[in-house]
C-alpha cells in the first residue's frame, strides 16, 4: 500500500501528526510520503501563509482569536446557505499542481493532516478528478472553522467525545472514524523515568516540571517561569522548552542561565524523553501536544490557549479530568503545585487520560487503511 499524507507547516502539530503516520506505516512495510501541500505552489506560497499565520497566532492571539471567530460564524452561514468559503476557493488553486503530483506519484489512498489538503481533495472529487480514498485527519478535539467543507471519503476523528459535535456541522456519520490523534511511538514506547532523566542529564533525585509553548514557544512563558520558581519547594527543577521561538531562549538564558533549578532548551527531538523524565507538565493545550501528554501518562496543567481550537481543547480536557487550568499566570502556578503534591490526584488525572484517549491512533488509522484500501482495490 502506498499513501500520501498532506500536511501544512502552520505550527508544529500537522506535521507531528503526518510523520506519525509515516513512521507507522512505513513499519508496517508500506511506502508513505509526507507532502507540504502548499509547497505544491511553490516554496515562497509555503513560507508566506504558514509564516504569516504563526506570526498571527503568536504576537497577535487576541487578532488570532477574532479571525477564528469570523470564521466559525462564515462556517456556520456556509452550512445553512450552501456556499464556499474564500478559504475554500484558494485552496483550490493548488489543485493543477497537485493533480499533477498524484499523476506523477500514484497512490492508494491521500491523508489530509490540515484542512487545506482537505479542502482540495474535496474540490477535485467534485470535479471528477479521479482520485484514490481520501481521509482527512482532525487534529484538534473539535471542528474547526471550515472543517465541513472537506468532504472526504472518512473524517478521522480524535475519539467518540468528537461525534456529536461533528453530526451537528453536517457529517454523514458513516464517514466519522473516531480513532484518535497520531502519535510518534517515541510517546508509546517507555525507557522509564530515571532512564529518561539519565539520557537527558537532568538530576535524578529531584522533581522536575515542565514547560512547553507548543513548536512556535507561544504564552506567557517567562511569566510562568518566574511564578514557578517562586512557589514551588526547592528541590523542584524545571525545563522550559522554547521550540522554534529564538528570542523566547535567548530571554530566559539571559534571566536564568545561572540557575541550578532551570534548564532552558531550544527546539529538540526528545520531546517525549522529556514528558517522560517530567513529574508535571505545562503546555498550551494543542491538540497534538495534548494528546502526546495524555498518551505518556503525565500530569497536565493547560496554560492560557490561543484562542480558537485551543480553548475548546482545553475545554474538553478540563471538563473530563485529563487536566487541570486557572485563568492567570500565579493561579496556574498554584495549580501545578497543588497537583504536583497530591499523588491521588495525578492517579486520577491519568486513568482519565487513558479512558479518553488512544495512545495507538496510528496504528489504528493505518489498521483502517489496509482494510479499506485493500477492500476498494480492484
Amino acid at each position: 500500500m502506498n499513501v500520501l499524507i498532506l500536511s501544512c507547516n502552520t505550527g508544529g502539530g500537522h506535521n507531528a501528526a503526518g510523520e506519525a503516520l509515516v513512521q507507522c506505516l512505513r513499519e508496517r512495510g508500506h511506502q508513505a510520503d509526507l507532502v507540504d501541500f502548499l509547497a505544491l505552489a511553490g516554496e515562497k506560497v509555503s513560507q508566506l501563509v504558514s509564516g504569516a499565520y504563526i506570526e498571527m497566532a503568536k504576537r497577535l492571539p487576541g487578532l488570532f482569536g477574532i479571525t477564528y471567530g469570523l470564521g466559525r460564524v462564515v462556517s456556520t452561514a456556509e452550512q445553512i446557505l450552501k456556499f464556499h468559503s474564500p478559504v475554500y476557493a484558494a485552496c483550490a488553486q493548488v489543485i493543477p499542481a497537485l493533480e499533477a503530483y498524484l499523476q506523477a506519484h500514484p497512490c492508494g489512498a491521500v491523508l489530509a493532516s490540515h484542512i487545506f489538503p482537505a479542502m482540495a481533495l474535496t474540490e477535485m472529487r467534485r470535479r471528477g478528478l479521479a482520485l484514490p480514498l481520501t481521509a482527512a485527519v482532525a487534529t484538534d478535539y473539535t471542528c474547526i472553522p471550515f472543517f465541513q467543507e472537506a468532504d472526504c471519503d472518512y473524517i478521522l476523528l480524535p475519539g467518540p467525545m468528537c461525534l456529536d459535535e461533528f453530526t451537528r456541522r453536517g457529517f454523514d456519520p458513516e464517514k466519522l472514524v473516531p480513532v484518535g490523534i497520531p502519535v510518534s511511538e517515541a510517546f508509546r514506547l517507555r525507557v522509564g523515568r530515571t532512564q529518561a532523566r539519565r539520557m537527558l542529564g537532568l538530576e535524578e533525585d529531584c522533581r522536575w516540571v515542565l514547560v512547553m509553548g507548543g513548536s512556535m514557544g507561544a504564552g506567557q512563558i517567562a511569566q510562568l517561569t518566574r511564578s514557578l520558581l517562586y512557589l514551588m519547594e526547592p528541590d523542584v527543577r524545571l525545563a522550559v522548552v522554547c521550540g522554534s521561538n529564538e528570542a523566547l531562549r535567548r530571554r530566559l538564558e539571559r534571566s536564568w542561565a545561572d540557575s541550578g533549578r532551570v534548564r532552558i532548551v531550544g527546539f529538540t527531538d526528545q520531546v517525549a524523553r522529556y514528558m517522560e523524565a517530567s513529574d508535571l507538565l505545562y503546555t498550551k493545550p494543542g491538540g497534538i501536544t495534548s494528546t502526546e501528554g495524555a498518551v505518556m501518562g503525565v500530569p497536565m496543567v493547560h496554560m492560557r490557549p490561543i484562542p480558537g481550537c485551543e480553548s475548546r481543547n482545553r475545554q474538553l480536557f478540563t471538563r473530563e479530568g485529563m487536566s487541570v487550568t486557572a485563568r492567570g499566570v500565579l493561579a496556574l502556578a498554584v495549580k501545578g503545585r497543588r497537583l504536583l503534591a497530591s499523588p491521588e490526584r495525578q492517579e486520577r488525572m491519568r486513568r482519565a487520560q487513558r479512558r479518553q484517549v488512544a495512545a495507538d491512533a496510528a496504528g489504528q488509522i493505518v489498521s483502517f487503511l489496509e482494510k479499506h484500501v485493500e477492500a476498494e482495490d480492484p
